[in-house]
């Protein structure tokens, strides 16, 4: 039987205080992580962002949502491209 190596990459998070969003989206790409997850609390207000592998994905929203948060996957491209919070972490 044959054992994948595989390197677990710790997810990086990013908060209002963490400087721009757009380069925490491009540095997480950069090292090589495939989705961002929007970290939401019970009040719906952005509690910070996500990086992580897709590996890693599962664990992640185990970890918050035993927090009581929420959060909205988007795959990094789509993130980069398209956004989802701009509005809220603007204002």
């Amino acid at each position: 039987m044959l054992k994948r190596n595989l390197k677990k990459q710790e997810p990086i998070i990013w908060d209002k205080e963490n400087g721009e969003l757009d380069d925490f989206f491009e540095i997480s790409r950069m090292i090589g992580l495939t989705h961002i997850i929007y970290v939401i609390d019970a009040d719906g207000e952005l509690n910070s962002v996500w990086a992580t592998s897709t590996e890693d994905l599962i664990e992640c929203l185990y970890t918050f949502s035993n927090k009581c948060y929420f959060g909205r996957v988007q795959n990094i491209e789509n993130a980069i491209r398209y956004g989802f919070m701009d509005d809220v972490i603007n204002n």
